[in-house]
């Protein structure tokens, strides 16, 4: 009976087919309106989503112009399923270019799904001189040597060309995304830039006890107010060293040496300058913007030992301490953690998302504070820590390790033996490495104060001797 029903819709097909040839243009809407759900289904089976459309009159356009190339008409619908499969695997390669140009020029589309239709509209407004080298390099999809060659110019001035074309198309996408929001809002630049930049800054400070779910977010909230009002000082500053976190040394400096000529001259606003110009390798206009920040009155503790810390020495780039060899990280099953302070869960500071932490809150750290951590079993070679105080470089306070921390164990929770004591130094993570020893708790405990930096621990990291092997074990 099926075989009976395929051959009678081949025999439909083939009919349809050479009427369709014959130039009866009803006999295509038919092939149309019969196949039309497969080549949607294919379209979604590939992944397609913003351009399931594209693909499917795409699909159609290409089966029709060549229709006489079908050497057989009764298999029409296993030939125009290769066609969709072919046009798919096009619109999903222009879709990824879409991507990778939107994540370059940190374009966020309105609606998420017309990301594809949304940025061949932004295109289209920019100049010829900016529109070819994307269209080359996104749409076409050429190496940066090829587009060069089709532009008649050598790769680094293409790569150059590029660049420049992507800040310009950054620049327009930010412009039309605030028109957008003003039009939406009725709000002024000015409340606008400040709404943005509350949103963006509040999840870090003390209105809400988790930090940012999504750093990106963060900083295009940022830009976005900085772009709304260039007067904003307080978003200019705190994307400035957001900015310098990510390594954008040039840009923090821009936007620094503005809010200096305008005024804004805190201690940490200096501090960043000077640590973003050390990390650029000019030193000596380093050095006079860590003397500025020294001389500045009302310092903090942290502020004073930053500032003499970059005197003293070139500063680099925080980066994660290195595991001595012979350790390995210990998993997390089974553990449990308490503190001394929960506004925010200690679970956080465990519970692998470096989005979230566990911090007392309040205004600096106080001697007392604590963290626990309960292994929930009694664990042989227990030799070290570091905690990550700053979402592993995301967050723009890098500062807030705990200013001098002991480090305690116990086996039952009642006596304890200490094993390491950690003093702070500036753009570092606390790290502390001991002789093995066997525990199920171990206690980090702040013993210092200094305001009005924070105490945060965003991921506890325990570490553990490793075991020999049994060969090994049996010549010792």
């Amino acid at each position: 009976m099926v075989d009976m029903s395929m051959r009678a819709r081949s025999d439909q097909d083939r009919e349809l087919v050479e009427a369709a040839r014959r130039g009866e243009r009803a006999a295509f809407d038919a092939l149309f309106g019969r196949y039309l759900a497969l080549v949607r289904g294919e379209a979604r089976r590939c992944g397609l989503r913003a351009t399931v459309g594209d693909a499917i009159q795409e699909t159609f356009l290409r089966a029709y112009m060549n229709l006489a190339e079908l050497r057989d008409p009764a298999r029409f619908a296993s030939w125009l399923r290769t066609i969709a499969q072919r046009v798919c695997a096009t619109e999903l390669r222009h879709d990824r270019r879409a991507e990778a140009f939107a994540t370059q020029t940190r374009y966020q589309p309105a609606h998420p799904d017309a990301n594809h239709t949304e940025l061949r509209e932004l295109l289209a407004r920019l100049p010829p001189c900016d529109r070819e080298p994307l269209h080359l390099h996104y749409v076409l999809g050429l190496d940066t040597a090829a587009a060069a060659k089709a532009m008649g110019i050598r790769p680094g001035a293409f790569r150059v060309r590029l660049h420049r074309a992507r800040e310009r198309a950054r620049d327009l996408a930010a412009s039309r995304r605030i028109e957008e929001m003003l039009i939406m809002t009725g709000q002024s630049k000015k409340e606008l830039a400040e709404q943005l930049a509350q949103t963006a800054c509040g999840a870090v400070r003390d209105e809400r006890p988790a930090a940012p779910k999504d750093w990106k977010r963060y900083r295009a909230n940022l830009e976005q107010a900085v772009k709304t009002d260039p007067d904003c000082q307080e978003a200019a500053f705190d994307l400035a060293r957001k900015l310098s976190r990510d390594g954008e040394y040039r840009r923090a400096i821009k936007l620094l040496d503005k809010l200096w000529a305008d005024g804004q001259r805190s201690p940490w606003a200096t501090l960043t300058m000077a640590w973003s110009l050390d990390y650029l390798g000019r030193r000596d206009e380093a050095i006079q913007w860590y003397a500025r920040t020294a001389l500045a009155p009302f310092l903090s503790e942290t502020q004073r030992a930053a500032a003499v810390s970059g005197i003293e020495q070139p500063q680099v780039p925080k980066a994660p301490p290195k595991v001595p060899r012979h350790l390995v990280e210990l998993p997390r099953e089974g553990w449990t953690v308490s503190a001394s302070h929960d506004v925010t869960p200690p679970a956080f500071a465990i519970d692998g998302d470096t989005r979230t932490r566990w911090t007392p809150m309040g205004d600096g750290q106080w001697p007392g504070e604590w963290l626990r951590l309960d292994l929930g079993k009694q664990v042989e070679g227990v030799a070290g820590a570091w905690l990550d105080d700053d979402a592993e470089g995301q967050s723009p306070y890098q500062n807030d390790a705990p200013r001098h921390c002991i480090v305690s164990v116990s086996r039952d929770g009642e006596w304890w033996k200490r094993v390491a004591e950690w003093q702070w130094t500036p753009n570092h993570y606390m790290e502390t490495w001991w002789a093995p020893v066997s525990c199920r708790y171990v206690m980090f405990e702040q013993t210092h104060y200094t305001s009005p930096e924070w105490w945060a621990v965003y991921e506890l990291h325990l570490y553990c001797a490793r075991k020999r092997s049994a060969s090994r074990s049996r010549r010792a």
